[in-house]
């Protein structure tokens, strides 16, 4: 019994049917796996027109840090999920209790390369109720620092999303 014929004519047409369907998905399963649209985390145009995003690769397992000034990419930067050196670390403080207990909400993403730091930080205060968000990058050659003051209308995503899911490894925070 053959399981497809090419001509797909009579009793074969029906087996086939059913069978070269199966079949194609098969074939095209990890075409579509490798096909993922990026997922955007975390971005925000900084108070001088620079760009910075935190995406999710699709299909690649890995975090993208993508810095860019007027629609033109300056740097990005890589962290492959599957490796056990993470480059990517997340830390933050919850004080709760709003302005009776000076309540805050801190939260800081760090990644490190051989060449760059970056600190990405967001940071709420429930005395006068206001966030910042901003980012202190340091060349690690130089020792120069640059800072991005983050324009809150903005934002897209967060940076909190780190708190749970498991793409950054948790260190305590350390400022």
């Amino acid at each position: 019994m053959r399981l497809f014929s090419l001509k797909c004519n009579g009793v074969q047409a029906t087996e086939g049917a059913l069978f070269i369907p199966i079949f194609l998905l098969l074939l095209t399963s990890p075409k579509l796996a490798a096909q993922e649209t990026d997922r955007l985390l975390f971005g925000f145009e900084s108070e001088e027109g620079d760009a910075w995003q935190i995406v999710a690769e699709g299909g690649r397992e890995a975090i993208a840090i993508r810095w860019s000034r007027q629609d033109s990419l300056i740097l990005e930067f890589f962290d492959l999920l599957q490796d056990l050196d993470t480059l990517l670390s997340y830390g933050y403080y919850l004080r709760g209790g709003g302005t009776s207990n000076a309540g805050l909400d801190l939260n800081s993403l760090h990644y490190q390369n051989a060449e760059y730091h970056l600190e990405f930080k967001d940071d709420w205060s429930a005395d006068d109720d206001h966030q910042q968000i901003d980012l202190e990058m340091t060349e690690l050659a130089t020792g120069a620092v640059h800072y991005f003051l983050a324009d809150t209308s903005t934002l897209v995503g967060s940076i909190m999303e780190f708190r749970y899911n498991e793409l950054a490894r948790e260190v305590e925070l350390g400022r």
